[in-house]
């Protein structure tokens, strides 16, 4: 499998100083700042099986993801919770997906996470971001992407309340896939091969709280404005995304929703 190296953008001060995930502090009290976590972290390596997170949010930190290998081979499973705990800063390589859905009017659905999120709480982002499972027998099958694909509808339907039957297996393209790490507020990080799947239609809404704080459409020729007026950072892989070929893919996106499939994997 290819693996592709892609050069990174360089931002402007304001893009740094809005988009920078890892070094951007929460304005939310009711999560750790970078500063105060790194602080009890070296006081106490256990604190994590102390400190009490959102009941439901840790309920799905036990979930399984699928590890994969530099050319996304799954090599077994861990907990979303070890997928995500930082460890000498490294984070075990897991498979996860980021969907950009689009409406009929070419715009960009995104969301802003809830604060009771473990990792980026009130980060915003593209539409939904989550990990096929292994717990799910049928979303650890590799043929025509149809586990991620899966997964896209599961996740769909329980953040933003999407029905099932609103978004086909043929509307889920799996446009590409990046490779990034994110080592996030030094305890709860990212390191994903990440299929980013794009779907283009009308959608029924009604977003789960515990998940989304706020979702709003932006058109392409918003974004810009709109990512410089936040107060809040957003989330690395769209940062990624943003800074790379969003920009491309929005302006071709019915070319590119015909003929999505790009089978290398984008290095960061």
């Amino acid at each position: 499998m290819a693996v592709q190296i892609l050069t990174k953008v360089l931002l402007t001060p304001v893009a740094i100083s809005t988009c920078l995930s890892s070094h951007v502090l929460m304005k939310s009290s009711t999560r750790l700042s970078l500063i105060a976590a790194q602080a009890f972290h070296s006081q106490n390596k256990n604190y994590m099986n102390k400190f009490s997170f959102d009941p439901i949010q840790e309920q799905l930190f036990k979930e399984n993801c699928l590890l994969v290998d530099e050319n996304d081979k799954v090599v077994g499973y861990k907990s979303k919770r070890d997928c995500h705990t930082v460890v000498d800063n490294m984070i075990p390589l897991h498979r996860a997906f980021s969907v950009f859905l689009f409406n009929e009017n070419n715009e960009l659905l995104l969301q802003q996470r809830s604060r009771y999120k473990i990792t980026y709480p009130e980060y915003f982002t593209n539409t939904c971001c989550s990990h096929p499972l292994y717990d799910n027998e049928d979303e650890t099958k590799e043929k025509d992407n149809i586990g991620v694909k899966l997964a896209v509808q599961r996740r769909l339907n329980y953040e933003l309340g999407i029905p099932i039957q609103e978004i086909g297996l043929d509307d889920i393209k799996c446009i590409t896939r990046i490779h990034y790490f994110d080592k996030g507020d030094g305890v709860f990080g990212e390191h994903e091969i990440d299929y980013i799947v794009f779907i283009k239609k009308n959608i029924t809404i009604n977003i789960n709280k515990n998940e989304i704080h706020h979702t709003e459409y932006v058109g392409m020729d918003k974004m810009e404005d709109f990512l410089k007026s936040l107060h809040y950072p957003i989330t690395p892989w769209f940062h990624f995304i943003v800074q790379s070929k969003l920009y491309d893919w929005w302006k071709n996106l019915d070319q590119v929703l015909i003929k999505p499939t790009d089978n290398t994997i984008h290095k960061f």
